[in-house]
């Protein structure tokens, strides 16, 4: 997903990821609904930065994005991971996603908000699956 403060870098991530994979479906919402992100980040539910999340994402723009993995690639999410870079965008490594943003999550607590990461993505296909079932509300087998 790419997170509200990522949908002005939409084009140079969707690049990144043709270096691994295809873009196979998209949807953007303009006004998420709390709903969604609220189970999209489920997991997460009772962590004091939870509520911080929900109104970080709640009512603005973000855009889902399933990739399918190009053929000579064996693990697509590990290749994704490394394109992405690390959560904290002080600590991902220069040229990914994540270290184009100019915040830490250092700052962002110390402020009581979300980091500006850019983007979220899924660990493994069991979280890709729900996640595509929330975002487009049907299986990633029916995209």
């Amino acid at each position: 997903m790419i997170r509200p403060e990522g949908i002005e870098y939409r084009r140079r991530m969707i690049k990144m990821f043709h270096t691994v994979a295809n873009v196979v479906a998209f949807q953007r919402y303009e006004n998420l609904p709390e709903e969604i992100i609220s189970e999209f980040y489920a997991e997460h539910r009772g962590k004091d930065f939870y509520p911080r999340l929900i109104d970080h994402h709640a009512g603005r723009s973000v855009e889902f994005l399933i990739l399918e993995a190009k053929d000579d690639i064996e693990d697509m999410y590990l290749e994704i991971a490394k394109i992405v870079g690390y959560a904290d965008p002080a600590r991902a490594e220069p040229g990914t996603i994540r270290s184009w943003s100019d915040d830490c999550i250092k700052t962002s607590s110390n402020e009581k908000r979300m980091v500006r990461n850019l983007i979220h993505r899924s660990d493994c296909k069991a979280s890709a699956m729900r996640e595509a079932q929330l975002a487009f509300g049907k299986s990633l087998y029916e995209i």
